[in-house]
C-alpha cells in the first residue's frame, strides 16, 4: 500500500502531536512532584528510624503516608493545611502493646516540618512528639 504524500504528512502530524503531549505529560508530573514537595515543607520522605521498637513514618508524593508507633502500623492519608500537614483516613493495627513503649505518633493528628525535624501535634494543637528526618 502507498500512501499519499497528504496521507504520509497527516500520519507525521500526528505522531508528532502524540510526542509533545507524552512530552508535556512528563513535564506536568516532575512540576507537580517538585510543587508538592516543596509545599508541604519538605515532609515528604521518611521519618524516625525503621526499627521494631522505635516509631516511624513516611509522607509520600501521592498523599498516603504509613508508618508504625512501634507497636501498631498504620497509614491513610495527608493534606496541606496553612498549619502544616493534617492526616485523614488514617488506619491501623490494634495490638497490645504493654511494655510501656511511647506510642504518641498514632494520636498525633497533624505535623509540621521544621528543619530536619518532623514535629506531631494532637487534635488540641498540643506538640506530643518529633522525629528526625531519616538519611
Amino acid at each position: 500500500m502507498v500512501l499519499s504524500q497528504r496521507a504520509r504528512t497527516s500520519w507525521i502530524a500526528v505522531a508528532v502531536i502524540a510526542v509533545v503531549a507524552v512530552v508535556a505529560a512528563i513535564v506536568a508530573t516532575q512540576s507537580f512532584v517538585r510543587d508538592r514537595e516543596h509545599a508541604a515543607g519538605g515532609a515528604i520522605g521518611g521519618w524516625g528510624h525503621i526499627a521494631d521498637d522505635q516509631p516511624s513514618v513516611s509522607f509520600e508524593v501521592d498523599g498516603t503516608f504509613s508508618g508504625s508507633d512501634s507497636c501498631n502500623g498504620f497509614g491513610g492519608r495527608w493534606r496541606e493545611t496553612p498549619a502544616g500537614i493534617e492526616t485523614y483516613d488514617a488506619v491501623m493495627s490494634l495490638m497490645m502493646c504493654d511494655d510501656g513503649r511511647d506510642q504518641w505518633l498514632t494520636t498525633a493528628r497533624s505535623f509540621r516540618v521544621e528543619g530536619d525535624r518532623l514535629y506531631g501535634f494532637d487534635e488540641m494543637g498540643t506538640e506530643i512528639g518529633s522525629l528526625s528526618r531519616r538519611a
